[in-house]
Formats: C-alpha cells, sequence, structure tokens
C-alpha cells in the first residue's frame, strides 16, 4: 500500500507530456501498450476490465479502490501496482481543476508541465473555474485536446 501512496505524489512522472487524444477509443483490453497489458495481467483475473474502468476517477479514488483490492486479495509486484495506478489515472483519470497541484492537472490532462503550471497560476489569479470555457482563457493553454469528461470543477 506505501508503493500506492508514493505513486500518488509522482503520479506525473509515468505520464507522457502529449500525444494522449481524448476522441480515440481505447479499449484496455485489446491495447498493446505494456501499460495495459500489466492492468490486464493484475486486474482481470477477477473483474472484467470494462467493469474497472467504467467511469473515471481521481488519483486518490483511484489509490482508495487499489487499496481496497489489495484487502481483497489483488496480488502484484511494487512496480506492477505501481505501473496499474499510473495506468489508470492516466487513461481514466479525472482532476478537480480548482483544488488539484500543477503537477495532477498536468498528468491527468495530459498536458506539459508548465501548462499546469499556468493553470495553477491563472486560477490563483482569477479565482474557480466554472467551465471549460473558463479554462480555455488560460493563456497559451493548448485546450483542442482536453477531453471534459476528465475535468472537474467542484
Amino acid at each position: 500500500m506505501a508503493v500506492i501512496l508514493l505513486a500518488v505524489i509522482s503520479v506525473r512522472a509515468a505520464v507522457p507530456l502529449s500525444g494522449q487524444n481524448a476522441d480515440l477509443p481505447f479499449d484496455a483490453m485489446t491495447s498493446k501498450e505494456p501499460d495495459a497489458v500489466v492492468f490486464r495481467k493484475v486486474c482481470v483475473d477477477c473483474h472484467p476490465a470494462d467493469r474497472i474502468v467504467s467511469a473515471r476517477h481521481t488519483a486518490f479514488e483511484w489509490q482508495e479502490t487499489m487499496e481496497k483490492m489489495l484487502t481483497k486479495g489483488a496480488k502484484g509486484t511494487d512496480e506492477e501496482l505501481q505501473t496499474v495506478f499510473h495506468f489508470l489515472v492516466k487513461r481514466f483519470g479525472k482532476v478537480n481543476i480548482n483544488i488539484a497541484p500543477a503537477d495532477e492537472i498536468a498528468a491527468v490532462l495530459s498536458l506539459p508541465d508548465a501548462q499546469g503550471e499556468a493553470i495553477v497560476r491563472y486560477r490563483a489569479g482569477h479565482g474557480r473555474f466554472a467551465d471549460l470555457d473558463s479554462v480555455r482563457k488560460v493563456p497559451g493553454l493548448e485546450t483542442a485536446g482536453l477531453n471534459p469528461d476528465t475535468i472537474l470543477f467542484e
């Protein structure tokens, strides 16, 4: 479980800066991505993949889910568990853009670190974001690829 807690802190490390297109379908059961393969190895023996990823969750919620599964007997090495966590956050994560730190925003939205930091700076100077249109006002932010399903405005 300590590995997962560490993974929450370092969620940005394993997420690519760009290339995740929210408009393209992603099938966790057929993907040949190394992270998806590990996900199937660790998680799919007990649950169908579509059930696991049927809803997006915050990094904290994925952490809680993984901790619960570990108490119920899920098995995996520390490295495999970190890989699964990063995979879930990257592919099936969501972020509360009004309270999350820059690195979490960048990770979930597949943005460069500088753009995550720009969102936090803009939020500090202009207040909470009400909707995606208000996020689009952040100077220099690449908003074309943002998936509205990944952003919470709470």
